[in-house]
């Protein structure tokens, strides 16, 4: 077998990267715009209650306003901790931007950013094929051990309540 066509199994490659400490250079764009350029702060909604936002500087596309930039976004529209700088806000935007082929790249090669968070993201957007490959990446097919430590304890209950049988079947 050649190694072409050793790279080209997926759960395979998620194996080997998931001990490797890199990005793909496909993603490593986003990434270094993270790091450099989003920001986050506390704003204050009233004088008992703030949120947190994030800053994008190169915007992104408004699901509910198609010719709408979004310059800020809420931690809580994204799925994200609300009241810190989270890390998956990468993963979690490329997901609300329905990229599937970014958010799959980058849970694959730093599967630490990869949560129930994301998946219901995905779920709530109608977003099912990034669903699907986020589950497929690690969910119960993947053999991954952590699935019902993680996913299998929040996200089913969630998904259940919604009564959605497409949603269920992403499962």
């Amino acid at each position: 077998m050649s190694i072409a066509a050793v790279l080209s199994q997926a759960p395979l490659v998620a194996r080997i990267t998931s001990f490797q400490d890199g990005v793909f250079a496909d993603v490593r764009s986003r990434f270094v715009e993270f790091h450099r350029c989003v920001r986050f702060a506390m704003r204050w909604v009233d004088p008992y209650w703030c949120i947190g936002e994030y800053d994008v500087p190169r915007g992104v596309r408004s699901r509910s306003a198609p010719h709408a930039v979004l310059y800020s976004m809420q931690g809580s529209d994204l799925h994200l901790h609300s009241d810190t700088r989270d890390p998956r806000f990468i993963l979690h935007v490329a997901i609300y931007e329905g990229d599937a082929d970014a958010a799959t790249r980058m849970a694959t090669c730093c599967p630490r950013l990869l949560s129930d968070d994301a998946v219901e993201l995905a779920l709530t957007l109608d977003e099912l094929a990034i669903a699907k490959a986020l589950v497929r990446l690690h969910g119960p097919s993947s053999r991954d051990s952590d699935w019902m430590e993680t996913f299998g304890r929040s996200l089913l209950p969630r998904i259940v309540r919604r009564g959605s049988v497409p949603h269920l079947e992403v499962l």
